[in-house]
């Protein structure tokens, strides 16, 4: 059985610790196409993703943008079906790295119009990869191509090893995604900072909610309002010192967009702090029942209309059935003259 150098190992767990050093997803596709290059040498390394049904979406990653234009892509794209290593790959979806040669003679392969439209045109003669099974209807694909020799069993256990990695840290970027949009919705962000101020975690809902509210203040080198960071390291710093479990009185700012509350948590082990923000937008119902002759009920549909609820989430929401949601829908539209839902979100974003 093959084992890894001492040198392999270190270079293996440096590129783990460098995958999982952050969760921001907007710089995850940097850190697997690093990671990638780092343990496997070759000369493209990118990642395709596939749909539910196993067909080619896009090659969403890559660090040879010049291979993956769109129009190097539509000619892949129109010869994928002869690649013979994908259907296995996405078949079996088992993290484990296989080689063009494993199912195909090099010959043959380079016989097949895929390689002599795409591969040959860019100096590509091997592909080595292996298929990650992220969701039901997702599939991400690792490919590293070479046009030299082909890949070795120690690149194929380097890039079986990282496999778990991967597909753990593009989970971790999907459920950042799904919680800050969840945030976002419901007016609220997170932020953890640890004993030096050090920002470990933010989502984006926190960075708008300090863009809405601390707009006068300076940014700390961390990135952080200078209210919000003075307030949260003397509330620590007194909380630390009595070493009380109750948390400290919460910041709250108030402005024509509506209430901001900063609440703190602090880890006594570890002396993290956890900023949690919760906003309360301010609304005026009374302008479009008084401008429109709307109902009080009218209003709070039109209200969860402008934030983009469907008729059957509003009725959820409101304890009333779809059917009577439908029939307010329909008042509102003959009140505000409109005929179309988009024309009511504008109107409502102006009177609430």
């Amino acid at each position: 059985m093959l084992k890894l150098s001492h040198r392999d190992l270190r270079i293996l767990l440096s590129s783990i610790e460098q995958l999982n050093s952050e969760v921001d997803p907007r710089s995850l596709s940097k850190r697997a196409l690093t990671m990638t290059a780092t343990i496997v040498p070759g000369d493209c390394a990118s990642f395709d993703f596939f749909s539910a049904d196993d067909s080619y979406n896009t090659t969403a990653w890559t660090n040879r943008p010049d291979v993956s234009t769109p129009e190097n892509m539509a000619v892949f794209a129109e010869y994928v079906h002869q690649h013979k290593m994908i259907p296995i790959a996405l078949e079996k979806k088992d993290g484990r790295a296989m080689k063009m040669t494993d199912v195909i003679r090099q010959q043959d392969f380079e016989r097949t119009e895929l390689f002599n439209e795409f591969y040959r045109k860019h100096q590509f003669n091997r592909q080595m990869g292996l298929a990650l099974p992220v969701a039901s209807d997702l599939t991400v694909s690792c490919a590293v191509t070479s046009g030299g020799r082909d890949f070795t069993e120690r690149d194929r256990l380097m890039l079986t090893l990282a496999a778990p990695h991967m597909l753990n840290a593009i989970r971790n970027a999907i459920a950042y995604e799904r919680i800050d949009t969840t945030l976002k919705n419901t007016g609220s962000g997170v932020l953890s900072l640890d004993a030096d101020g050090k920002v470990i975690f933010m989502t984006d809902s926190a960075t708008e909610l300090f863009d809405a509210y601390f707009a006068g203040d300076g940014l700390a080198a961390n990135g952080v309002p200078t209210g919000v960071l003075d307030w949260a390291t003397r509330n620590a710093s007194t909380a630390q010192n009595v070493e009380t479990d109750a948390p400290p009185p919460p910041l709250t700012v108030v402005n024509s967009r509506g209430t901001l509350t900063v609440r703190l948590m602090l880890n006594h082990s570890t002396r993290e702090r956890t900023l949690l923000f919760g906003e309360e937008r301010a609304t005026r119902p009374d302008i479009a029942i008084n401008v429109h002759n709307l109902t009080t009920r009218e209003t709070e549909i039109l209200f969860w209309i402008k934030n983009g609820k469907s008729n059957s989430v509003i009725a959820e929401i409101l304890g009333i059935s779809m059917r009577t949601v439908h029939k307010h829908v329909e008042h509102i539209y003959q009140k505000l003259g409109v005929e179309t839902r988009t024309a009511a979100i504008l109107i409502g974003l102006e009177i609430l």
